[in-house]
């Protein structure tokens, strides 16, 4: 068995740009279509940055900030049915997931003040056209800093190499052979 996970220097994941949600959205629905047999949504949360940028973000990234109001933090808990914990709403069910990114994807100017993650449970790759089980998580970024984080599970070498070119076709992301690892296994001791 095999893990794949990014190095601890690069905690975020594989950055994605600019990558307006759109896209993004419609990249992880292909690779879902290609490689993925069985999935399920884990949740999600967005945040969204009100007001001028903090002082400590460096001038370019200040420039960048996007122009998310108090306004625009009541129609999300309009929207979502709960309320902001300082622009903030945590435990998303799927379906607030997914009027959250219907809503930034209909309004682009709140990107670069809102950060938007969603969280997808993976438990059987489609290797060949085959179901294949796995222990598999991404982590999709949306917002001012879009990136895919990736906790991946194979049992063979070659099921990687399946899904790594997946992804790198799409031009979603692409995987490295260096962050693949072995699982090393338990050995029972007999206590008899």
């Amino acid at each position: 068995m095999y893990r794949y996970s990014p190095p601890k220097s690069n905690i975020w994941g594989h950055s994605l740009r600019n990558m307006e949600p759109a896209r993004q959205k419609g990249l992880f629905d292909e690779f879902l279509q290609q490689a993925v047999a069985e999935h399920s949504y884990n949740g999600g949360s967005i945040t969204l940055f009100a007001g001028a940028a903090p002082v400590f973000l460096p001038l370019a990234a200040q420039a960048q900030w996007g122009h998310v109001t108090s306004d625009d933090v009541q129609r999300f808990e309009q929207l979502l049915g709960v309320g902001a914990r300082e622009g903030a709403f945590h435990s998303l069910t799927n379906q607030q997931c997914e009027l959250a990114l219907n809503e930034l994807i209909r309004n682009p100017a709140l990107l670069p003040g809102a950060m938007f993650l969603q969280t997808i449970d993976i438990s059987k790759w489609r290797i060949e056209g085959q179901p294949v089980p796995t222990q598999s998580l991404i982590m999709l970024y949306y917002g001012m800093k879009p990136c895919l984080s990736t906790f991946l599970q194979f049992e063979t070498v070659d099921e990687f190499e399946f899904v790594k070119r997946v992804l790198a076709d799409l031009q979603f992301c692409k995987l490295n052979e260096k962050h693949l690892k072995p699982v090393k296994q338990r050995v029972k001791k007999n206590t008899k």
